[in-house]
């Protein structure tokens, strides 16, 4: 029998999916986004062990931004690109360090550490900007990009509740970290993602490079993710598909939830 290692390789030869049109990460990029790294290097010290135990903040749904939801953008969005995943990268991590910030007093140990990283990530944001002809942020984002901006650059007061989560401040930054070297992955070794991006779930290590660059037409693809919904129901007809292979599939339609 195939196992599930196995299969979720078979599987992820497969998976490499959906088109997008790619942008080289300008050169210039590299100097402050290591800048950032070596800051996020002591996030557990400052914000884990300087918090209470499962100490919450509030912050918008979409700023729990995670590489799973880069896979899905890529996937489900017409017209999206790198550079676009980017720009969305800056406005939501720009909001999550100005939360994280807000919430700790002037005394806190962890507040020097949080501004000096917000003032890294600005430095950031200012090169980024400066990389890229001003004509490029002025074009029209995707119809989804769009809504998720809207949403992010909304008065709190006019939001409903609903638009609301809670996440320690560890997980935020955890995330900021994983979709930096998804997203600018030519300014990172692979012995820097692998070294610092840990997990808990092992979908949100796929993420990040589940659905680039394949030669799968959409149509495929929608044709393949019908025959793997066919092999995990519970009525489905493919009994001579081994556990493994079922396992290995829903560990992919995780990945999509």
């Amino acid at each position: 029998m195939v196992q599930l290692s196995t299969a979720v390789c078979l599987l992820g030869g497969l998976f490499l999916i959906a088109p997008v049109l790619m942008a080289p990460t300008h050169s210039s990029m590299c100097t402050p986004l290591r800048t950032i790294n070596d800051s996020l290097s002591h996030r557990r010290q400052y914000m884990k062990h300087n918090f209470p135990i499962e100490y919450t903040i509030k912050v918008h749904n979409r700023e729990i931004f995670r590489l799973s939801n880069i896979s899905r953008m890529r996937l489900r969005t017409e017209g999206l690109n790198e550079l676009v995943l980017q720009r969305l990268w800056f406005q939501v991590y720009q909001g999550v360090l100005k939360k994280i910030l807000w919430v700790l007093p002037t005394r806190h140990p962890s507040r020097p550490y949080t501004a000096e990283l917000e003032r890294r990530f600005k430095d950031a944001q200012a090169v980024f900007m400066q990389s890229h002809p001003a004509q490029v942020f002025q074009e029209d984002l995707p119809e989804k990009i769009h809504d998720i901006w809207d949403s992010l650059t909304e008065k709190p007061e006019n939001m409903p509740e609903s638009s609301w989560r809670f996440a320690t401040p560890k997980s935020l930054l955890d995330n900021l970290c994983r979709t930096m070297y998804c997203l600018f992955s030519e300014c990172f070794s692979n012995a820097d993602v692998q070294e610092d991006c840990k997990y808990k779930r092992g979908n949100d290590t796929v993420g990040c490079n589940l659905f680039k660059n394949h030669p799968m037409s959409a149509f495929k693809w929608v044709h393949f993710v019908k025959m793997m919904s066919d092999i995990n129901s519970p009525n489905s007809s493919l009994h001579n598909v081994s556990l493994d292979v079922k396992e290995a599939s829903a560990f992919v339609f995780q990945i999509l939830d």
